[in-house]
Parts: C-alpha cells; sequence; structure tokens
C-alpha cells in the first residue's frame, strides 16, 4: 500500500524527541533516507520495509546502544503509537529521565512544562493517543510560590474530554491526601511518592510498569466500545493501528462535516458521494473489509451530525413539499436514513421501508433508533472515541449555524 510522507516523519520525529541531543545527525540520516526513495514524498509500504534494516542500522550508530528504543522500532509495522505518556514537570532533567526510562519499554513520552502546557495537549489529542497523563502535585514558580494553575486544572479539564485518561500524581512526602481524588474527578489516580522513584534502585522500574499497566487498562477501554461486536469490533482495532489511521480519520471527520454543512443549507448532497454501509465486513479480503468498515464509520459520523441539527432545520425541506405534515419521532430516522441513502432530507417513506430501516441502524451502523445522539443533552452514548471528540468540536456549530 501507499504512504504518505507524515507516518515516516512521524518515526524521525519521536526518535528526535527522545534524543533531542542527536537531532542534528538524525535529520542527516531522514533526508538520505529520502533521498533513496524514488517516489518521493509518496512512499511504499514494501519500498520503506526493504529498507527499514539499513536505516535501523544507521540510527544504532549513532544512539547509545542502552537506550533500547531503536530495537523496538523495527518491529513496528503498524501505526501503533498508541498508549503515549504525558509528563508534567517544570524541571526537565526528571522528565529526560523519563523519557528514556519509558523508551527501554517501548512507550512514548511526551513532556509538558507546566500546566497550560499540558491542557493544550491533552484538548488536541482527538484521537486519545494519550492513555496515562504523570503531573506533579504542586507547581511552584521561580519565586517558589504556587503557580496559579495546579495539577486540579489538569484534571478539570479531564473530566470534560471524553478521553480515557489514567492519571499518576506525584508527592513530596506523603500520599495520604491525594486518596479521595479519583472520587472527585472521575479517573483513575494513583499518588505516588517523588522521591521513591527518582531515588530508589527499582523506583522508575516500577512506575515503568506501574504506566503499563495503566496504559493496558485505557487502551482496553477504548478499543472495546459497547455498541461494536465480532466484525465490526475487530476491524476497529485494525482501524485504529493501521498506519494511514490519521489520513484516514482527518478524512472521514473533514468529509462527515462537509456533508452535514451542504444538506443542512441545500436539503440535499450529491448521492455519489455518500458511503455505502452494506458492503460485507467478513469476506476473504482483509482491505476491503477494512475499507468497508471505513465508509460504516462515515456514514455513522454523518448521521452523528445530523442529529446535532435543530428539528425546524432537518425537518424544513420536507415541510415546504408539505406544509401540513405532522412528524413522529421515527419519522426522523426515516428523513435521516433517506439523507445517507439518497442524499436528500426528505421522507421518501415510498421507498423505505421498517425492516430496511432497522437493519441498516441496528446491524450496519450499530446504532439505535430509540436514542437521540444529541451531544449538547447527553454524553452518556456508546461511540468511538473519535467520534465522541468529533461531536465535543463541532456540536455547537451545527446546532447554531444553520437557522433562518
Amino acid at each position: 500500500g501507499k504512504l504518505g510522507i507524515t507516518p515516516i516523519n512521524n518515526f524521525f520525529n519521536k526518535i528526535i524527541n527522545i534524543f533531542p541531543a542527536f537531532e542534528e545527525e538524525v535529520c542527516k540520516i531522514s533526508t538520505e533516507f529520502y533521498k533513496c526513495v524514488e517516489t518521493f514524498p509518496h512512499f511504499y509500504a514494501k519500498e520503506v520495509l526493504d529498507y527499514m534494516p539499513k536505516l535501523i542500522n544507521s540510527l544504532k550508530s549513532i544512539l547509545p546502544e542502552e537506550e533500547g528504543f531503536i530495537d523496538n522500532a523495527e518491529n513496528k509495522s503498524t501505526n501503533n503509537d498508541f498508549g503515549k505518556v504525558l509528563y508534567v514537570d517544570n524541571n526537565i532533567q526528571f522528565g529526560k529521565k523519563v523519557q528514556v526510562s519509558l523508551a527501554k519499554h517501548g512507550i512514548t513520552c511526551e513532556l509538558a512544562f507546566d500546566v497550560v502546557e499540558a491542557i493544550n495537549i491533552i484538548k488536541e489529542d482527538c484521537s486519545n493517543r494519550i492513555t496515562t497523563l504523570v503531573s506533579d502535585n504542586r507547581f511552584f514558580n521561580r519565586d517558589k510560590r504556587f503557580n496559579r494553575k495546579q495539577s486540579y486544572h489538569i484534571s478539570k479539564a479531564l473530566a470534560d474530554l471524553p478521553n480515557q485518561v489514567n492519571v499518576i500524581t506525584l508527592c513530596g512526602l506523603s500520599t495520604r491526601k491525594l486518596t479521595s481524588l479519583p472520587l472527585q474527578h472521575r479517573r483513575m489516580i494513583v499518588p505516588m511518592l517523588k522521591n521513591d522513584i527518582f531515588k530508589n534502585a527499582l523506583g522508575m522500574e516500577n512506575f515503568c510498569h506501574t504506566i503499563k499497566q495503566l496504559n493496558r487498562e485505557a487502551l482496553f477501554k477504548i478499543e472495546q466500545p459497547s455498541m461494536f461486536k465480532d466484525a465490526h469490533l475487530s476491524l476497529y482495532k485494525l482501524h485504529r493501528e493501521s498506519y494511514d489511521y490519521e489520513l484516514i480519520e482527518s478524512d472521514i471527520s473533514q468529509t462527515a462535516f462537509t456533508f452535514v454543512k451542504e444538506i443542512a443549507k441545500n436539503g440535499f448532497i450529491p448521492k455519489y458521494l455518500l458511503p455505502a454501509i452494506n458492503g460485507r465486513l467478513r469476506t476473504k479480503n482483509q482491505e476491503r473489509d477494512l475499507q468497508n468498515f471505513r465508509d460504516i464509520l462515515l456514514a455513522r459520523r454523518f448521521i452523528l451530525g445530523l442529529c446535532q441539527l435543530p428539528y425546524k432545520v432537518i425537518l424544513r425541506f420536507e415541510q415546504e413539499r408539505n406544509k401540513n405534515i405532522k412528524f413522529d419521532r421515527k419519522d426522523l430516522w426515516f428523513l435521516m436514513y433517506n439523507a445517507l441513502k439518497n442524499g436528500e432530507l426528505k421522507l421518501n417513506l415510498d421507498e423505505i421501508d421498517d425492516p430496511e430501516l432497522n437493519t441498516a441502524f441496528n446491524r450496519s451502523l450499530r446504532m439505535s433508533i430509540r436514542k437521540n445522539y444529541n451531544w449538547q443533552i447527553s454524553k452518556n452514548y456508546s461511540l468511538t472515541i473519535e467520534e465522541k471528540n468529533w461531536l465535543r468540536i463541532h456540536c455547537e456549530y451545527f446546532a447554531n449555524s444553520f437557522e433562518e
């Protein structure tokens, strides 16, 4: 398959992030790599894998052997950047030690130097790559006074996001005062003594194993959305681990947004642009199965966007055709399904019957017509993490932008 330049750049940027002292050398190797690829700026997976041994040897020749990161890179043919750690500390030396130690366990660690930076990073993590956050309990300025933003504000920001992120809070002398935090912020918060981690012989190793456990628990919840079963579930995991995940997710999000925006304005979108939701998910061709499932993801996001529109917006085109019509709740689902099937915001009851409607939503889309999926009313719907963050970003726009 064809790769874009983004996953290749991410690979080199990850190495530079872990080994900042070797940035110039890594950049030279990356430039040499790009020169060897005849199809640059496009890459083919086989071409990259064939070149990988030489690339690994080049990186090994300049990087410290004991860091252990590069050996793990040989095994990463898929996008496996989930389970990241965000370490928040205004002491860069502590952060670098944590980065190096976690790299030995194959875990990527991103650094933030204050609460504001940490909050910005987690708000931008719409794919929920960060699954563990490590933070000092208290932050001081240069005058040894409390900063205005403390770890409490990070937990508060997390509580407003759909992301699954477990938290380790680092304390100075005692963890006793932090035992109530999980109840306050609806997160698994593990208090740990900072001195135990950085000064005890086995402290850092125990710290890394705790993070691995927290990451596993968070990833399990993310990758097991309750509405997906069997083929849907396995293909969702495959989608998240694929090398083109970022590109495909961006395309799904932008396309769904455009569909909702255009159909809310005009009452229709071209039918040939719409995704098919009746493709088989269990064939001998995994690539085709994945493409069919991604069509379902696009269809789900389109329907979720329509669910955010005010009733008078989504019904107005049908009311213009028939001013005396009275709608019930199920009519809304017929109307939205016709938008997905034919690209028009109208009922079309002559063509669509109850069995087709139920099969489309219950079996193909794995959605319930008993729910309204309005994000401003409730956040407790069974959705993927990508769908939740997409609604978090766009729900207000959909709710307020189309009323005349």
